[in-house]
């Protein structure tokens, strides 16, 4: 927000007053009525008017101005200017008037010429152009010289305010460069932390490459991705024959699961996806027969991949035998086709048959029902003999 100087005319005298520029709007100044905190008012730039306030027509003489100070200085220098230039009014029309009358002291006297001149003030100036009397002819003359200062005036105005403008906006240029070095020094410190990770990382982990690709350098950081053909399963039976590369894709996935006695089908599950794609899994059978057909790979065959899933199964769940692990791969091959739809939607694992835990429910129930009907024909022969018993000695009192 900022400030304006606009004209009023009030009680037929044009004045020059400093408003918030919220007072005014399309030539209709907006006035608090009598009150105490006028001036606060006034020099609050960010003041806003009243539904009650009056409403009075006035011209915009100066706007944009972003202080009260620099709108009190420009408010000096309009009146000087206009001062200066009334005064001049006055001297050349006192001359003139001289010239134009014979008898100055008939001119002194003349009601109709003197008051006319000493009435004119700095508020009567017209926003356009200054006007004097004649007092020979009485009619308003417009003097160019006077026009051409006001024109001036003008012209000043106008140059004032691009300069302000041109001012904020080497302000903003600054403030923008400034946030820009902060940008670039934030940007830098980035990049060297990046670089720095980037760096860690390559130490870790090369880039992942198929075996085909690799080097017997190179293989010594190799990332083994998911098989899905069977050149990649026999380059994979190749190099597990490598006791050096086994062990190393060993610790490589040694990381999958933890130590879980007993849980060892559930970690085979986890790490199946992690070794075998299941597309490339409905291609395979145990002994590579097929129902239909389309002839399958055997997956039996292939030794080193299955001792390798093995001893990885077993390092976490010593409980997880061999067989387990011929089992398991059985159970994953004939229902290879029905894990491919299920679009990873759950995790991998063992699954518990809600059937059985039915079943052994019910036989936990009929336990222990059986159990209530022995206590309760235990019960009945014990009343018995205590019935049987009190007759008998009933009878040997009689």
């Amino acid at each position: 927000m900022n400030f304006k100087i606009v004209a009023t005319v009030e009680n037929g005298e044009r004045k020059l007053i400093i408003v918030p520029c919220l007072w005014e709007t399309n030539g209709e100044l907006r006035c608090p009525k009598e009150r105490a905190d006028i001036i606060r008012l006034v020099k609050d730039k960010n003041s806003r008017p009243l539904p009650d306030w009056r409403i009075t027509e006035c011209v915009v003489k100066l706007s944009s101005i972003p202080s009260y100070e620099q709108a009190e200085k420009e408010l000096r220098n309009m009146r000087q200017h206009r001062d200066a230039d009334v005064n001049s009014r006055r001297e050349e029309h006192v001359v003139n008037h001289q010239e134009r009358t014979p008898n100055s002291v008939t001119a002194t006297a003349n009601p109709t010429s003197i008051p006319l001149v000493t009435t004119l003030t700095v508020e009567n100036i017209n926003e356009h152009e200054f006007e004097y009397i004649d007092c020979k002819n009485n009619l308003p003359t417009t003097s160019v010289q006077t026009q051409e200062i006001t024109n001036t005036n003008h012209v000043m105005e106008y140059l004032k305010v691009i300069s302000d403008s041109q001012y904020n906006m080497a302000q903003t240029l600054n403030l923008v460069v400034d946030n820009q070095k902060k940008l670039f020094h934030k940007l830098a410190n980035l990049s060297v932390q990046i670089k720095d990770v980037n760096s860690k990382r390559d130490q870790i982990n090369k880039t992942p490459i198929t075996l085909s690709e690799s080097t017997a350098t190179e293989r010594d950081g190799f990332i083994i991705k998911p098989i899905e053909s069977v050149r990649e399963l026999e380059e994979m039976e190749s190099m597990l024959s490598d006791n050096t590369h086994k062990c190393k894709l060993m610790q490589q996935y040694s990381l999958v699961c933890s130590q879980s006695e007993g849980k060892g089908v559930t970690c085979a599950y986890k790490m199946l996806d992690l070794f075998f794609s299941r597309e490339f899994l409905c291609k395979c059978s145990w002994t590579g027969g097929s129902r239909s057909d389309e002839l399958k790979i055997g997956f039996k065959g292939y030794k080193n991949i299955l001792q390798f899933y093995f001893e990885l199964i077993n390092s976490w769940d010593s409980t997880y035998t061999m067989q387990d692990n011929e089992n398991f791969f059985k159970v994953i091959l004939k229902n290879s086709a029905k894990r491919k739809l299920h679009k990873n939607i759950r995790a991998s694992t063992k699954r518990t048959r809600a059937k059985k835990a039915v079943i052994v429910k019910k036989h936990q129930n009929q336990i222990e029902g059986n159990h209530a009907v022995s206590q309760h024909e235990l019960e009945i022969s014990e009343s018995q003999q205590r019935n049987e018993t009190r007759q008998q000695i009933f009878a040997g009192q009689e």
